[in-house]
Formats: structure tokens, sequence, C-alpha cells
């Protein structure tokens, strides 16, 4: 991945959703390039950066015009639109804040670029979920889109909204639709949002672990430095590629939540000799999305790329019980 951070050298790249679990990750990984990156972002003040790169800091709220203006002024050469909102399950369901967070801006940055003639290079983030639940395993992108949350909608419309302006107005984006990511950020507060990294915080915790009805279920989990590495493969990606195509980006290897499950529960006990509980939950309720099996097929994206996971399920589980472990204070 070194070589391919050279290519930033002398640019300035956007980051939306810049407090967020995804971007932490991704800026933390061109800190040494000489670089300029703009963090743009709800909050008024984020985590400081050392390194090379020249960091510019503009809070504002993506779904305003105005932020995507002052942000696209400063000559951007790449955008990582990672910028998002889900309606997670027991939160207050709010379509409309849905659609302004995940179209109504990509909206806004695509007509901003097309009236000031700027040409930047856009990599989304989308998800696997545009399937709904597969009936085949493995996914790839030629697999019907059929989306069944709101949050997939909106995603999906994004997408076509990418595709139109490449075509129309030779806009040049790539769409990776991401798996389950997980492993730990220098952001703690980010890291434990994600739903593999909780499970594993509360088991060191020892909190008890709850497996519901959809424990059979196959997920694809993802390291997040391989995700990273996603991203600025797709910046290197030539022209005819940049046409608002969809990448699925994932393992390739398919484990039941259940597994999963008995997997942390196992290797905080090696870690830490603790007994950790796990108990079966028929009545909680689960929204249609929940009862999903999943496993991409990274082929496509392999074939243009060249790009592969490097660390698999079991070494990242290893790997973020010991972030955890050394996180002083956390537990």
């Amino acid at each position: 991945m070194n070589q391919m951070l050279t290519h930033y050298t002398g640019k300035t790249i956007l980051v939306t959703g810049a407090s967020g679990y995804l971007a932490t990750s991704l800026i933390h990984s061109l800190k040494t390039i000489d670089c300029t990156i703009v963090r743009l972002s709800r909050k008024s003040k984020l985590d400081p950066i050392t390194g090379n790169a020249r960091i510019v800091d503009i809070a504002g709220d993506i779904r305003a015009k105005v932020s995507i203006e002052e942000a696209l002024k400063q000559h951007v050469d790449v955008i990582f639109h990672l910028a998002a909102y889900e309606h997670n399950h027991g939160s207050e369901f709010n379509p409309i804040l849905d659609l302004e967070v995940n179209t109504l801006a990509v909206l806004h940055l695509l007509e901003e670029c097309r009236l000031k003639n700027y040409a930047p290079r856009i990599v989304f983030a989308s998800s696997s979920n545009l399937v709904g639940l597969p009936t085949q395993l493995p996914v790839n992108e030629t697999y019907p889109d059929n989306p069944s949350t709101i949050f997939a909608i909106h995603k999906l419309l994004s997408e076509k909204y990418l595709q139109y302006y490449a075509r129309e107005f030779g806009q040049h984006s790539i769409v990776l639709r991401l798996a389950n990511v997980y492993g730990p950020v220098l952001n703690m507060q980010a890291s434990i949002k994600v739903v593999l990294n909780r499970i594993i915080y509360r088991a060191l915790k020892g909190e008890k672990l709850f497996l519901y009805r959809n424990s059979a279920c196959t997920r694809d989990y993802v390291w997040i430095d391989d995700v990273v590495a996603a991203f600025h493969a797709a910046v290197c990606l030539g022209n005819e590629h940049a046409t608002g195509r969809q990448y699925l980006i994932g393992c390739g290897s398919g484990y039941q939540i259940s597994d999963v499950m008995t997997m942390i529960v196992d290797k905080v006990k090696q870690h830490t000799g603790q007994i950790t509980t796990i108990e079966k939950d028929t009545n909680e309720t689960l929204e249609a999305i929940e009862w999903r099996n999943f496993v991409a097929d990274t082929s496509s994206f392999q074939e243009v790329t060249g790009w592969k996971t490097s660390i698999s399920l079991d070494e990242g589980i290893d790997r973020t019980i010991d972030y955890f472990l050394s996180a002083e204070g956390i537990l």
C-alpha cells in the first residue's frame, strides 16, 4: 500500500464524515504523505494529526450545501465520501434525515462539481446491504439489487446519481460496497460503535453476550486496514473504471454469527483467563435485513486493482483484543 500512497503527493484530499470510524483510519494512513487533507465533520474540534500532511478542518453539516461549497473551494483532487447516517434498531426512525445525509449530500456534491467545473476523483462508501437478502452465495456485482432498508434505498439512489453524472458530465467516481468492517482505529469511541468491535469490547468488560434467532446466519467480516487499502486502490484506477461502477469489498469468507461469538469468547479466555457467558434471546424483534446471509465475491475488484485482504478473522479478533487490552483506562 505504501507505493499507492505516493499517488497523493502534492494533492488535496477531502474526507467527509471525518470523525467517523472509517475516516479515522483512512486519514491516519495518509498523515505521512506530503499532501493536504481537508476534514469535513460536524464536530468543531477533531483529534490532532502529526505528520507531513497539512490539515484543513471544516466544521459543517454535510446536509448543508454551504459546507460542501466551502470544502470544495480547497481545490480538491480526491474525495472520500464517507459521511453517512444509518437508523439502528431501537433508535428513532428518521427517513428524512437518512435521505438528506445519504443522498441529498451526494447530489449537492455532484452539482457543485458540475457548476464550478471541479473534477475530483470521488470514492463513495456504500454497503453490501443493497442486495438485500441474497438467495445464493457468494454475491458478486451482477447480483440484482433489492434494498430492504431506508439506508440501503438511499445509498442505491446515490450510486445512481454517481453513475448518471459520470455518464453525462464525465465526473469520475467509484463505489465500494462494504461488507462488515471491523478492527480498531485510533478513535476509541468510533471503534466501539462497530458491531463486532463492540461485542469484543463487551466480552473483555465481562458483560454477557447475546445470540438471537438469526445466529445461524452467515456474514463476511473484513479488516479495517484492508478496507482502507481498497479505497486507495480505487483512487489509483484508470478513468475507464471510474464510471460510478460499484465493487464489493469483503474478505470472501462466510462465518455464522454463533461461530464468531464462540470464537470471541474463546479468544478472550485465552488472552485474559476470563469466562464470558453467551445467552440466547429468542424474543428480540429483528428487522428483515438481520436475517441476511452474505459473502462477497471480490474477484472483480481484485482483477482491476490487484487488491486482496491480508488479515483473517482469526487474526483480526486477536489484534482487536490486544488493542483494547493495551488501551489505558478502557477496561
